[in-house]
């Protein structure tokens, strides 16, 4: 926390994607630094919302050939907005995310193979102190 109002994250995220009937398998990972400037709706329940930038690398293959294999770095752009909950008692926060982003190099392979926009939600419980 950078005081009340304002937050900077930073999380490790990735997925896995294997289609069978396609044979298809895409794995990709992405460090992403956030900054959040924070708003309460009512006491320990609040809102945020701020911009994104992340760093990764995704690699793919189809049916099992060795020729098909592909991959790269991407290098992605966006905002992540959320609700959150403070508990009282315990040091524990729950929230709810989304981050649309856009991969400035094209090659990150986004919703589909030639879309560089992905669109993520998350759930997470984070540790406060």
């Amino acid at each position: 926390m950078l005081g009340k109002r304002h937050r900077v994250e930073l999380d490790l995220g990735g997925n896995l994607t294997i289609a069978p009937t396609l044979d298809y398998k895409h794995l990709n990972g992405v460090l992403t630094g956030a900054f959040h400037w924070r708003y309460n709706i009512v006491e320990n329940f609040g809102w945020y919302l701020g911009p994104a930038l992340g760093v990764g690398f995704w690699a793919q293959r189809y049916n099992n050939d060795p020729q098909s294999n592909q991959s790269g770095f991407c290098l992605n752009i966006g905002t992540q907005a959320g609700v959150e909950y403070y508990f009282n008692d315990i040091p524990l926060m729950v929230s709810l995310d989304s981050r649309p982003v856009f991969d400035v190099l094209g090659l990150g392979r986004g919703i589909n193979l030639y879309d560089p926009f992905s669109w993520g939600v998350c759930a997470s419980v984070r540790y406060t102190f």
